[in-house]
């Protein structure tokens, strides 16, 4: 029954689950605004949060895709660091534009 869903591609079914989420998502806002006692907007925030968010990454995939392995790997350690000593960000943020300019590929002509 399942199987034609995971004979598609990720990207599909990252949209999928995003376009979901986010009707989802926009349904329990409108009842949350029509109705703010009976559906307090707390008890769906992670659905309201992670839906545009799942989007994105579905608009990005072809970008994020062309990103080298290693990047994700060094990126988790780094943002652990910057959030336990923000001042780290000071150094960051310019080693993050130095690798991302002076790392371009080239097309051929």
């Amino acid at each position: 029954m399942f199987e034609f869903w995971f004979r598609l591609p990720f990207r599909i079914r990252l949209g999928v689950v995003a376009v979901v989420l986010l009707i989802v998502a926009s349904v329990l806002g409108y009842v949350a605004l029509s109705d703010p006692v009976h559906h307090p907007v707390n008890k769906y925030g992670a659905i309201i949060r992670i839906a545009p968010i799942l989007f994105l990454v579905w608009l990005a995939w072809r970008d994020l895709v062309r990103i080298p392995f290693w990047v994700y790997v060094v990126s988790f350690p780094v943002f652990v660091l910057c959030l336990l000593r923000p001042w780290l960000f000071l150094y960051v943020i310019p080693i993050i534009f130095i690798v991302m300019f002076g790392t371009t590929k080239r097309r051929k002509r």
